[in-house]
């Protein structure tokens, strides 16, 4: 299903304006600074890992759209929804 929005770039690598590692995204658009991050159900250190990473995302200027599982499967048209709206809003003229 492609919704007609724009295919993603996979695991895409984001760096910081000095060429530091910030983090790698599940899928991107990196013409517009959007993130689609899966969440999965962790717990302990990689939970935080997660959090920290979407923070430095976000620091950076990026647009992070964190999908769960029950999104993906449950109400995947919220979850296009909110990658049109995301993409509108840098710009995208759909």
């Amino acid at each position: 299903m492609t919704a007609e929005l724009p295919e993603p770039v996979l695991n895409y690598d984001v760096t910081d304006n000095a060429g530091r590692f910030l983090a790698c995204i599940d899928l991107a658009y990196p013409d517009a600074k959007i993130a689609i991050e899966y969440m999965g159900q962790h717990h302990g250190k990689q939970y935080a890992r997660d959090v920290e990473r979407v923070e430095r995302l976000r620091a950076a200027g990026w647009i992070v759209i964190q999908v769960s599982s029950t999104l993906l499967f449950t109400t995947p048209n919220e979850l296009v929804a909110r990658v049109r709206t995301a993409l509108l809003s840098r710009g995208w003229k759909g």
